[in-house]
């Protein structure tokens, strides 16, 4: 049985590793957007001022200002979330949910990885792990794309259960 407690900091490491996983997605919604915003935008100019191909053109020239501008935006939106939005969402919700500040207990068994503190005792049994990642102090395993447990590395100190616990979910989950 090991045991841990969460800090804030565990908590921003899981909501970061959380965003980081959702960034593909996030940038091909962004994208697809784009084109559907340009797309309306020609097509409602070329119904108010005719001439397709002149709207066309002048989306051409537009394009090396505009492309540069759009990515900008992008990385300093995913910077003030990384930076600023994720450890304030952190520390907010650690202070909310009474539930952190408990000292847990986890154990690697057969069917999955149990959780259990004063409150709950929980099985995530290994087909509820969509995939997982590991961090440098700490293994985060996702339950959905946007949900992950974290599980501090410092909780298994001269612990094999740490070993066994990669070797579970390499064979049974996708490591991202």
């Amino acid at each position: 049985m090991i045991e841990y407690q969460l800090t804030v900091a565990d908590l921003t490491q899981g909501m970061r590793a959380a965003y980081t996983a959702g960034l593909p997605r996030r940038l091909r919604r962004m994208l697809a957007l784009i084109v559907i915003a340009i797309v309306l935008m020609l097509s409602a100019l070329s119904i108010i001022y005719g001439d397709f191909e002149q709207q066309l053109r002048c989306l051409w020239l537009a394009l090396p200002t505009v492309g540069p501008l759009l990515i900008a935006w992008f990385l300093v939106v995913v910077a003030l979330s990384y930076g600023v939005t994720i450890p304030r969402n952190a520390t907010r919700l650690f202070a909310q949910a009474k539930g952190f500040h408990e000292r847990k207990q986890l154990q690697v068994e057969s069917d999955g990885v149990r959780f259990h503190d004063r409150y709950s005792d929980v099985l995530i049994p290994w087909d509820h792990v969509r995939s997982w990642r590991d961090g440098v102090r700490h293994i985060f395993l996702f339950i959905t794309d946007a949900q992950c447990v974290v599980v501090p590395k410092r909780a298994f100190q001269n612990s094999p259960d740490l070993d066994r616990l990669q070797q579970l979910l390499t064979a049974r989950a996708r490591r991202i």
